[in-house]
């Protein structure tokens, strides 16, 4: 048997397995620090994958300089599947759930806050187109815990491409990040760090989106979060996404 690279294993259900895995070749091939998957193997109703391990670590703090290599490593995959429309783009589900997951059901059924956010997520997807456009890849996962770094702070890796490949505008991703610093601007004793890097990143999504087109974005990660906060989180959790979702649906920012 062959002995792979130092590798990471993982155990996921995915029909678009290969066409990701085919899709980070094709980053590979243009530069980028994907991860390779050695091997992708259907056992039953599951897919195996054997795939690289990357050098690196996630940053230990999120600094505006973490913020800014995230920045510019996912500005690489600008037009990236401008050739590959066999790459689908990610429905935004803002008129209905669209999808296998309930989402539009779960918000409808929890509270009236819940049903005042759904109303307004609704509204968005009407005056908007509901797919994402763009050739650009995209990775919904975005976050510092799926981004590599060296000891100089230069990013050495994008990791966990497990919910998949998709195409459409590359700045989706960032408005996951910009979520994902969110839990340190609201806790107690926020980093100074912390808050320098999200005001980098709401300066940056600012001036590249516009407004609707940010606000379209928003609603769509709102909707993802809220509908898993609702079913799995605490109260206080629930009551926290229920917040953010306020904020960004309902005050000008």
């Amino acid at each position: 048997m062959r002995a792979w690279a130092p590798a990471n294993v993982t155990e996921r259900p995915d029909h678009a397995t290969r066409r990701t895995a085919s899709v980070l070749d094709l980053a590979r091939s243009r530069g980028l620090p994907v991860p390779r998957h050695h091997l992708v193997v259907a056992v039953g109703e599951d897919v195996f994958v054997v795939q690289q391990r990357l050098p690196g670590s996630p940053p230990t703090k999120i600094t505006p300089a973490v913020v800014e290599a995230m920045i510019e490593l996912n500005d690489r995959f600008a037009h990236l599947l401008a050739d590959r429309p066999d790459v689908p783009s990610l429905p935004l589900c803002l008129t209905a759930s669209g999808d296998p997951y309930p989402r539009h059901e779960v918000l409808a059924g929890h509270s009236d806050r819940s049903r005042r956010i759904l109303a307004a997520i609704r509204a968005v997807g009407r005056e908007l187109p509901g797919e994402l456009p763009g050739d650009d890849l995209v990775h919904i996962d975005l976050t510092p815990p799926n981004v590599l770094v060296d000891d100089t702070g230069a990013v050495t890796g994008i990791v966990d491409w497990n919910l998949g490949a998709y195409r459409g505008d590359r700045h989706l991703a960032l408005v996951k990040t910009r979520f994902d610093l969110e839990w340190a601007l609201r806790s107690d004793h926020p980093a100074p760090a912390s808050v320098a890097a999200a005001e980098r990143l709401d300066r940056v999504l600012s001036a590249r989106l516009k407004a609707p087109d940010l606000r379209r974005y928003w609603a769509h990660r709102m909707l993802y979060q809220l509908h898993w906060a609702l079913q799995l989180e605490s109260p206080e959790v629930v009551d926290w996404h229920l917040d953010v979702a306020e904020d960004r649906l309902f005050e000008p920012y």
